[in-house]
């Protein structure tokens, strides 16, 4: 069965995205520039699809601290992930500010939403939603990085 409060979950997170396919960034390198190993991308592809598939078979439950905790440390994560996006709409789609630190916190754009969705296995309190957010954080985190680097590399 659906749950409806679940689905909210990977919607946070999504929605942005959306706008990045309408807009996309202004000076995004060509794909034979960029260089990711098949093992990393599978490994995020593999999280990446369960993050977004299994929050929709748990409910969201708030019914002890521990729950509240994960709700507000996820909603501190979305305002990063969220002045992220606002910073790459802001200064004109600039492929770099995807991944260039923000408030001191490095690739935070990878890092927040990986973070989310690590916490978001406790709200669910579903184990293979954990599983999942690992995957997404092994492959997405290391695309991100080797990312990070080939652009500090590009700027310098």
């Amino acid at each position: 069965m659906i749950s409806w409060t679940g689905i909210g979950v990977p919607m946070m997170v999504l929605i942005p995205n959306l706008l990045w396919l309408l807009f996309p960034p202004t000076n995004a390198p060509a794909v034979e520039e960029v260089d990711e190993p098949v093992g990393l991308m599978i490994l995020e592809r593999a999280g990446q699809f369960g993050v977004t598939i299994i929050p929709l078979f748990y409910p969201v439950i708030l019914d002890d601290a521990a729950s509240s905790f994960y709700l507000i440390a996820m909603l501190l994560l979305l305002i990063v992930y969220y002045a992220g996006w606002f910073r790459f709409f802001q200064r004109g789609r600039n492929y770099s500010l995807l991944f260039l630190p923000l408030w001191r916190i490095p690739i935070p754009m990878a890092v927040s939403p990986v973070l989310y969705f690590v916490l978001s296995a406790g709200l669910l309190k579903s184990f293979p939603m954990f599983l999942a957010a690992l995957l997404l954080a092994s492959g997405h985190l290391a695309i991100s990085y080797r990312e990070y680097r080939r652009i500090i590399r590009f700027l310098s």
